[in-house]
């Protein structure tokens, strides 16, 4: 469940970086990113912290799945 929790952060903020998610009201991540290239050249923490909170988030989740497998092998 969690390694699936890690691929859905990844879904979701990819459709939302191509439009296809909640409207721009709405904070998303990948709207984030999206909204921050054209302003990367002056204001590049626009694009990288959410990028960055997103790569964080799936790592922890894939980190999370690692150590929920590893007690699962141990019972």
């Amino acid at each position: 469940m969690a390694l699936e929790f890690g691929s859905a952060v990844l879904a979701v903020s990819a459709l939302s970086f191509l439009g296809f998610g909640a409207p721009p009201p709405q904070p998303e991540w990948g709207l984030l990113v999206s909204e921050g290239r054209d302003f990367l050249a002056a204001a590049w923490w626009m694009t990288t912290f959410p990028g960055l909170v997103v790569a964080a988030v799936v790592l922890a989740a894939n980190r999370i799945s690692h150590v929920f497998n590893s007690e699962k092998e141990f019972r």
